[in-house]
């Protein structure tokens, strides 16, 4: 979410705008989670919202979860 010049609502934004790769999947991981931040980042079509905190087994399983999700839709 905290990136310099561009944070994570507006490069998601930019993301789905782009027709090439409006429909890869996107799983927002963030170490500085913002009030809202989950809500938005979803609303705007990001599959998971992640902070830093989880481990990475958890980080593994959403990614996996996703990618199976894609393949059946």
């Amino acid at each position: 979410m905290l990136m310099p010049k561009k944070n994570g609502i507006n490069t998601l934004k930019s993301l789905k705008k782009d027709r090439l790769i409006k429909n890869t999947p996107v799983i927002v991981l963030t170490v500085n989670a913002i009030e809202n931040g989950r809500t938005k980042c979803l609303a705007l079509g990001a599959k998971r919202y992640i902070t830093k905190k989880e481990n990475l087994d958890a980080l593994l399983k959403e990614i996996k979860e996703v990618l199976e999700n894609e393949k059946k839709e």
